[in-house]
């Protein structure tokens, strides 16, 4: 099983030639064999056979060749090379001669769709709206519900859009506790009122309290209290915080008598709170946060629950074609499956792929969403480590979630700063429209 902690493996180093690795067929004529792995010991041939011996046989590709291409593992990695086809050998979008296989490429044999990555050891994963196939996600989904059966707070960290709240909530259903699941915006709340939101006030206790009001702690009793952004707490909220969790008990505003807190604490974020150099965050509420500590892999991590996610997305009528679907594999979906829906959203309203997402070149371009205004390609962008290209629509997305802040953006985005204003400027925004 793989490691519960996921780490993104880099695009620039080859994929372990291990037996974990291998090609997961996401796209095929026959539907049945989409996501059969194959392992490659020493020498894995493709092809639509007839008349050639093959050990994958795509009978029902007509544009594969008889003998299409041949997988051979050479030391520590494992190298595609086609067999002299009359359509082409093609990874990541690109025509190839020969190439080395990295993890999570993308491998294309007539109008077949394999992803090279890590072999999941269980059936794809379906719970509600988490839906897939891959290690990475089975392997996760594994180790969120032996969490749940116990009572250790837990500590989600991963990108923007990776799916953090779905997995709160399945972790809640999972605890099979009676009360409900409370989700909070830490990030949002005033530090005026944060005493008052989380912990609740009584009557007169400030002008205005007209009433007695229970806070997040009250009403996540029995239940979760789901902390959302954690990561973007000032400091005098974490102290706040972290004292109710190491005495678990609190006391409403105004109030003289504390009350008990059993709530189950969940919290997420996609700041690298976990890093020592993180001193904006506080070690000991990191500590106390992270008995139970998952790292959430982004989609592009996960290229081959791409297909299914897009088919539980997408309206029923609507099919992607073997063109379409390689386009959105090649892409590295900087808001992960957010980004996803909002292409597939415009997809289904008449607009191509092919203009929503430009092909991809491995190692020297990424693809381009369309810009949302003259919904026409921006083109292919030179690689900064990365910087990715935006459409409006997501671009407008992160700004709303960073409430305007361009250093936290730039982060979110992985861009250099400098990049974030050429944003700015090109689609006629101002960040400080975003930050009321």
């Amino acid at each position: 099983m793989a490691n519960s902690t996921v780490s993104r493996i880099d695009r620039g180093q080859a994929a372990p030639a291990s037996p974990q690795f291998g090609l997961i067929v996401v796209r095929y004529a026959n539907a049945a064999l989409e996501g059969v792995s194959h392992a490659v010991s020493k020498q894995l041939s493709l092809g639509r056979g007839g008349g050639e011996t093959v050990d994958i046989a795509l009978t029902q590709d007509e544009r594969a060749s008889r003998r299409h291409a041949v997988l051979t593992r050479q030391g520590d990695a494992v190298v595609v090379e086609d067999a002299g086809s009359k359509n082409g050998t093609f990874v990541n979008g690109a025509k190839v001669q020969r190439s080395t296989l990295r993890a999570h490429d993308v491998l294309r044999i007539g109008d077949t769709l394999f992803i090279w990555t890590q072999l999941p050891e269980g059936p794809p994963a379906t719970s509600g709206e988490l839906i897939g196939r891959s290690a990475t996600l089975t392997s996760l989904l594994s180790a969120l519900d032996a969490l749940a059966r116990t009572e250790l707070p837990v500590l989600l960290i991963g990108e923007t859009g990776s799916g953090k709240e779905l997995l709160a909530r399945r972790l809640h259903a999972q605890s099979e506790r009676k009360g409900q699941l409370v989700p909070v915006n830490v990030s949002a709340i005033p530090e005026t009122l944060f005493e008052s939101y989380m912990f609740g006030h009584v009557k007169g206790a400030f002008t205005g309290a007209s009433t007695d009001a229970s806070g997040a702690f009250e009403q996540a009793r029995d239940g979760t209290l789901f902390l959302d952004e954690v990561g973007e707490m000032p400091q005098s909220q974490q102290a706040k915080l972290l004292r109710v969790l190491e005495t678990l008990d609190f006391t409403p505003v105004g109030a003289r008598k504390a009350e008990k807190s059993n709530a189950r604490i969940v919290a997420a974020t996609n700041a690298a709170i976990d890093l020592p150099g993180a001193k904006h965050f506080r070690r000991d509420l990191f500590a106390r946060l992270s008995a139970g500590l998952l790292h959430v892999p982004p989609l592009r991590a996960r290229k081959e629950d791409i297909p299914l996610i897009a088919a539980a997305l997408m309206p029923p009528n609507e099919v992607l074609t073997v063109d379409d679907l390689e386009r959105l594999l090649c892409f590295d979906w900087p808001l992960n499956v957010r980004e996803l829906r909002s292409v597939l959203q415009r997809f289904a309203l008449g607009t191509p792929i092919s203009t929503l997402l430009t092909s991809c070149t491995p190692e020297t371009t990424t693809p381009a969403i369309a810009n949302q205004a003259a919904d026409t390609p921006i083109g292919r962008v030179k690689r900064r480590s990365p910087s990715p290209p935006m459409s409006k629509e997501a671009f407008v997305a992160a700004l709303e979630q960073s409430k305007g802040n361009v250093v936290a953006l730039a982060k979110a985005l992985d861009a250099d700063r400098k990049q974030i204003y050429r944003w700015l400027k090109r689609f006629s925004l101002s960040p400080e429209s975003f930050r009321k």
